[in-house]
């Protein structure tokens, strides 16, 4: 009897590490902050916190807690899981899909009108660049930090923190680059070295790479907001006598 030798065709059992796992790791990596994302792409060049934080003016304690949180989010042991699972997603070049929308066009002679608001806040207004050097500082900000009207070049944003306040402020950008603003009690030193407390807002804006843009600093000495609270609270206390007043005659 002749025998028949039948040949089974074996199938190759789709992997679950292949299309499902890629996006269940893109899925992860879209929950990472900005700033954790560029923590991350400097840490896959080799770079340690110390280093990381020297080049984003950042704390090397809030680095490593960047960078827990992320391990933590991305679901990795460590920093050889990090590379072998993520290098590339990481290091991924950004899209440049065209903007679905544009903004309209901007009415003529809105740049003088914005700058005669910001030289009439009363307040410290000032814009830096991405290494955080000054780009332009408004009148009422450089009498307060007494600079000299005429001066070219405005300092750097650390020049006009006091060294114990700087950590600090390394924090605030931090937040700022990740939520887009950050505000908080702040301190502000002049040329002679005298502190003034302000309140203090930071307005980010990011560039395309994850990293900043400019930074935007307004400040508002405490002192000329107890002023202003006091002057509000006399304004309403004299409405309110006018109130009583009224209702009385009537």
């Amino acid at each position: 009897m002749r025998s028949h030798q039948v040949t089974e065709q074996v199938r190759t059992p789709v992997s679950p590490a292949g299309d499902q796992a890629e996006r269940h790791l893109e899925q992860l990596v879209r929950e990472l902050t900005e700033r954790e994302r560029e923590i991350l792409r400097h840490a896959l060049h080799g770079k340690r916190a110390v280093a990381i934080a020297e080049d984003l003016y950042l704390a090397p304690s809030t680095v490593r807690n960047h960078l827990s949180n992320a391990y933590r989010k991305l679901e990795v042991d460590g920093y050889d899981d990090l590379v072998r699972r993520y290098r590339g997603l990481l290091l991924r070049p950004p899209s440049t899909s065209p903007p679905t929308a544009s903004w309209p066009e901007r009415p003529e002679g809105l740049n003088e009108l914005l700058l005669l608001v910001a030289e009439a806040t009363g307040a410290f207004l000032g814009l830096f660049d991405r290494n955080f050097q000054g780009l332009w500082i408004n009148e009422p900000g450089r009498s307060l930090c007494g600079l000299d009207r005429g001066e070219v070049q405005p300092p750097a944003l650390w020049q006009l923190h006091p060294a114990e306040a700087r950590e600090t402020l390394q924090d605030a950008i931090g937040h700022a680059h990740d939520q887009g603003t950050w505000s908080g009690a702040g301190t502000l030193v002049d040329t002679d070295g005298t502190r003034h407390a302000v309140q203090e807002t930071l307005v980010a804006r990011n560039g395309a790479g994850g990293g900043f843009a400019a930074l935007l600093v307004f400040a508002q000495p405490i002192e000329r907001l107890v002023a202003l609270d006091g002057e509000l609270a006399g304004q309403t206390g004299r409405i309110l006598d006018l109130t009583q007043t009224l209702s009385t005659e009537r």
